[in-house]
């Protein structure tokens, strides 16, 4: 986990079923004891949304300084190959039409 990926985390994860993907049931959790990190801050869930990990949810230190400590553990199991390549085409797919929507909106607004 490295400090120039910070912006791709999200801390509401999102879950469902790809289509052509087989999800192992397979638990990915060690299961902290204690729900602060050795530095004091607390675990947190978060989602990382680089292209390599799309969606996958993690559990690690809640620092928000860029920084983290060596508590860190998957929860969600890795992507199937075919979902690393279509969600982040999907995700930029909506981003464009997202921003499509918003300029309408702007074009309407000061057309009334």
């Amino acid at each position: 986990m490295s400090s120039d990926h910070s912006n791709c985390w999200s801390s509401n994860g999102v879950s469902g079923r790809w289509s052509g993907c087989r999800r192992r049931q397979q638990t990915f959790t060690k299961g902290y004891e204690s729900e602060t990190c050795k530095c004091g801050m607390p675990i947190v869930t978060k989602t990382d949304w680089t292209n390599s990990n799309p969606g996958r949810r993690f559990r690690g230190c809640g620092r928000s300084n860029g920084g983290y400590c060596d508590v860190f553990e998957w929860i969600d199991p890795p992507m199937c190959d075919r979902s690393v390549v279509i969600i982040p085409d999907l995700l930029k797919k909506i981003n464009a039409y997202e921003k499509k929507i918003a300029e309408f909106h702007v074009l309407e607004q000061s057309s009334s």
